[in-house]
């Protein structure tokens, strides 16, 4: 982009501010401006808020030449702001018109604009892909999630992860944004057509690793206070923009800051006199309602279409003698002839659909019959559950899941359109589907003459889960036991998590995005806990006791993200308020005392949702 204009200046103590205005569309030279800047934080009550939006307070000196009204009253998004002290990038972001005010009173006045990071425009973007507008489909790790939310921002810039939350058997030398994987459906809502904004995407991907997403030192950093609060010294991962790792592949980043008067030495310091502390109760109870969110379709590839010989979702036999019509063309032929079937040939197998015990599937079929077809033919199929050495077949006929024993169900394809619908008893086990297809067999040998082989069409197959009990997902408790407090935070809602099977839309992946996650460690600790029940317990941890609140005026500069100590005021805090007054380098802020030590009288409960979500009352 062009530089158009551009404001420096030193504070009083001779720290150099700067910021550059850019049009893509400017040809002129540079012009030098004058003006305030003020860099801001979102406020919050928490300290766990997953997202941290940022911006700049702008105010500009403008006069009958210099009115600067092409920089409110352009589009959002049109011009690009980067502001540095001391000449490192503190901020990247866009011109907000909305945010104008005008002082206009004498042939010199004052504007104010308000610059933003572009998370706020994320609320009301939808997750698609930004340079189409297109739905994504398929799974995407999270840290592909991450990185098409924030380039519908508008701002390219790199992204660096901290989040030490392992799924078992995953090393802790790993990203675990870059090895799990997640179900894009996820993100359509219930309605079948709304797609979530960036805003829930994100929340959606952070919240159940209690962790959150800022700018800092001009680039997104992804970060757990939990985590922060424990390690001086955290590792980022580091990715640029489209997430792809960069050189070196991690950056070490001392978060640590102290704070204290004037008088005892320390610098930054209090100033102005306006120091206060507060009390914020810790949590004594806390509630998370993770919502399943049915899979319409555990096969996407519903039409069995097949591009160049390959049918997604799908293997074709080894020694099947099905044919396919044209590459990008949908449906199977499947011949047969009455005096050379072989009722175990395999001509097709699905790939596998994990499920956990007790889950009831209904498996489709639509099969068109030969023009030609005299007499009734057998469309025949196996489905088969399979958990390590033990496997099971559904029986059609007897309505049950039958140990070992091969069995073939078959539908009965007369001279029109055919639609099967299967509806299976629950399953036996915790195991992995395939639905095998199987050479049809002609009913009658009278079926002779010019003409054979005949075949039959398979036009469409579904997998789907039954969702007759009318569970809408899972609630899961965390109390304190040991004197807590009568404080409850408000019930979380979230849409990705463990569950055992593909179901659910909200399964998480492994690395090869098709085992489920079941149990997560943290870095360090010996536990196998599901992913929402560590979310829980680190959000009682962090508010485990009763919190100070600091505020008041600073006199220096220290980093948003930032875990200080206050002298003569124990624990540790991090900013829930910020407002950096750049050329009197004074910040406004509000610190909030956070914890990181274990809890050892924490009860956890888990049972499912049948839609009456209610806030836990305190046991103890």
């Amino acid at each position: 982009m062009a530089l158009k204009y551009f404001i420096q200046y030193q504070d009083i103590e001779d720290i150099t501010h700067r910021l550059d205005i850019y049009d893509d569309n400017y040809l002129g030279v540079e012009i030098e401006i004058f003006g305030n800047i003020v860099l801001d934080f979102a406020q919050t009550e928490k300290t766990l808020e997953p997202i941290r939006g940022n911006g700049l307070s702008v105010q500009l000196e403008a006069n009958l030449d210099l009115t600067f009204e092409e920089l409110y009253t352009s589009a959002e998004r049109t011009y690009l702001v980067q502001y540095q002290r001391n000449s490192i990038v503190l901020f990247n972001g866009w011109i907000n018109p909305e945010g104008y005010y005008e002082s206009f009173i004498t042939d010199t006045w004052y504007i104010t604009l308000d610059c933003v990071d572009g998370l706020s425009f994320l609320e009301n973007l939808s997750y698609v892909e930004n340079a189409t507008g297109l739905f994504f489909t398929g799974k995407q790790s999270q840290l592909e999630v991450i990185s098409n939310c924030l380039l519908r921002t508008g701002i390219n810039e790199n992204i660096n992860t901290n989040i030490d939350i392992y799924y078992t058997g995953l090393s802790t030398a790993l990203d675990i944004l870059d090895n799990v994987f997640v179900n894009t459906a996820r993100f359509v809502k219930d309605d079948g057509e709304t797609i979530m904004s960036c805003v829930e995407v994100l929340k959606d991907v952070l919240e159940p690793y209690a962790a959150c997403i800022t700018m800092h030192l001009g680039e997104w950093y992804i970060y757990k206070p939990n985590q922060i609060y424990s390690e001086n010294d955290p590792a980022f991962f580091r990715y640029d923009y489209l997430g792809v790792a960069l050189a070196p592949t991690t950056t070490t980043l001392n978060l640590r800051e102290g704070l204290g008067s004037q008088i005892d030495g320390f610098y930054p310091h209090h100033v102005n006199r306006n120091q206060g502390k507060s009390i914020d109760r810790g949590f004594g109870a806390y509630r998370i309602n993770y919502k399943y969110g049915f899979v319409t379709n555990l096969i996407e590839n519903i039409y069995l279409q097949n591009l160049a010989g390959v049918i997604t979702d799908w293997t074709i036999g080894g020694s099947a003698d099905l044919t396919l019509p044209a590459s990008g063309e949908f449906g199977v032929f499947l011949p047969y002839d009455w005096n050379d079937n072989d009722p175990t040939l395999v001509e097709m197998t699905s790939n596998t659909i994990a499920v956990g015990s007790a889950e009831v599937l209904r498996v489709g079929f639509t099969i068109q019959p030969d023009p030609d077809q005299e007499y009734l033919t057998f469309f025949s199929y196996r489905v088969k559950i399979t958990s390590g050495g033990t496997f099971y077949y559904y029986n059609e006929s007897t309505g049950l899941w039958q140990l070992t024993t091969i069995y073939i169900n078959q539908v009965d394809v007369g001279l029109s359109t055919v639609l099967s619908d299967l509806t299976t008893a629950p399953t036996p086990i915790s195991g992995d589907i395939t639905i095998e297809v199987i050479k049809p067999v002609a009913s009658n040998s009278l079926q002779t003459g010019a003409g054979f082989p005949r075949e039959l069409t398979l036009t469409k197959a579904t997998v789907t889960p039954d969702t007759q009990e009318n569970v809408q997902g899972e609630i899961i408790t965390l109390q304190r036991t040991d004197d807590p407090s009568t404080k409850v935070e408000e019930t979380v809602e979230v849409f990705t998590g463990d569950t055992p099977s593909d179901l659910y839309v909200g399964t998480l992946y492994k690395t090869d995005e098709l085992t489920p996650t079941e149990t997560w460690f943290r870095k360090g600790v010996t536990e196998a806990f599901p992913v929402l029940r560590i979310m829980g317990e680190e959000t009682m941890r962090i508010n485990a006791n009763n919190m100070i609140l600091f505020s008041g005026d600073i006199y220096g500069y220290l980093p948003y993200l930032s875990v200080l100590t206050i002298n003569n005021v124990s624990g540790f805090y991090m900013f829930i308020e910020y407002s950096y007054d750049t050329k009197n380098n004074i910040i406004t802020g509000k610190l909030k005392q956070i914890y990181g030590d274990e809890l050892t009288d924490l009860i956890y409960t888990s049972v499912l949702d049948y839609g009456n979500v209610v806030r836990p009352t305190i046991i103890g």
